[in-house]
């Protein structure tokens, strides 16, 4: 039988886990980290392990941007939150220990406990959600772990992602769960963070925890939230159209100014309406007061720029075909170069 290369991390960090009775969670704020955090919180009633949950600040890449612990807890667990390991280590540092990692970006983030089967050479088409790494490779799998994790792959990848996961997709079906509602859970749940609101985020993980998807579904408050974010990515994919700017090597830039956290929302649909080639956005957050650089490919490999902007000094993100950070320096101009040199001298 094959053994992988993550698979001892991975066992150590279900094992950490399962052996702690006080744990903070720090989750990503988007579909794929709440339900991944839905996932752990029924995983640890089992084992009547108690858990406070928080997201770092919304945007923010970086140590900085998590908040400690509100009290001495046994274990710290990071969820969906591929920043690199010299920021992983700071913040373990804060708490006294190495923190027990759940991932599937492009971190680069290794060592017992560290469960990423990225970081150890997997393919990203493989694990396409934080959710399936708990569950398929740190084999933790509460009741109605499948539901949750179908929400996580759709609403990284879409439907396309399911479809790879035949299991996934049953396990939906059965729950009477169709592409169409989970798409509108997952557009539920991401209007908590677009609209930079982290009482939204708490209140979508505990509907996921106790109830599922149709828990979500069921929430008019989310209900009405979607609506107002969804007005506003609209408004922003049309001002970035009208801003379109072909730079060469297939690269098309786009600019927008928005009035809610819709980076990337806003950057799929451009990406989507480009086809081939990156779409590149650079996008002020009214809200938030920051500039954002985002870059995406439905066609091309682009992950090979998370390291170059890293080097430059930016603390970038992403997968194999997503690249994105917070911008240092007004209008990305410093990212934006490093983000353009990167990709066309590796087109």
């Amino acid at each position: 039988m094959e053994t992988h290369s993550y698979t001892s991390p991975c066992a150590e960090a279900a094992a950490r886990l399962r052996a702690a009775s006080t744990v903070h969670v720090i989750h990503h704020w988007d579909a794929d980290g709440l339900a991944s955090a839905a996932i752990i919180e029924r995983y640890l009633r089992t084992w009547k392990g108690k858990a406070t949950y928080a997201v770092p600040e919304i945007g923010g890449y970086s140590a900085s941007a998590v908040r400690p612990p509100p009290n001495p807890v046994d274990e710290l667990v990071i969820v969906d939150y591929g920043i690199p390991p010299e920021e992983i280590a700071k913040v373990g540092g804060a708490v006294g220990k190495e923190a027990i990692i759940f991932d599937h970006h492009a971190s680069g983030v290794r060592g017992e406990g560290k469960c990423n089967p990225i970081s150890y050479g997997g393919g990203w088409e493989d694990w396409p959600a934080a959710a399936l790494v708990i569950a398929e490779a740190a084999g933790i799998r509460p009741e109605g772990w499948e539901e949750l994790a179908a929400l996580a792959v759709y609403g990284d990848v879409g439907f396309g992602g399911l479809l790879e996961k035949p299991y996934l997709l049953s396990a939906a079906f059965k729950a009477g769960l169709r592409a169409e509602e989970l798409e509108r859970a997952a557009r539920y749940v991401n209007s908590c963070y677009r609209a930079v609101d982290y009482a939204c985020i708490d209140a979508a993980r505990e509907e996921l925890a106790e109830g599922g998807v149709w828990a979500v579904l069921r929430d008019g408050y989310l209900a009405a939230k979607e609506a107002e974010v969804c007005a506003e990515v609209e408004r922003g994919v049309n001002e970035a159209l009208s801003s379109a700017e072909t730079v060469g090597g297939g690269l098309t830039l786009y600019r927008a100014r928005l009035r809610a956290y819709v980076v990337s929302a806003v950057g799929r649909r451009l990406s989507k309406n480009l086809g081939k080639g990156v779409a590149v956005l650079v996008a002020y957050v009214e809200p938030m007061r920051r500039w954002y650089l985002y870059a995406r490919s439905q066609d091309r490999v682009i992950r090979g720029a998370i390291d170059a902007l890293r080097r430059a000094g930016y603390g970038a993100g992403g997968k194999d075909k997503v690249v994105s950070t917070p911008c240092i320096e007004e209008g990305c101009r410093g990212e934006l170069s490093a983000l353009i040199g990167a990709l066309t001298s590796n087109p």
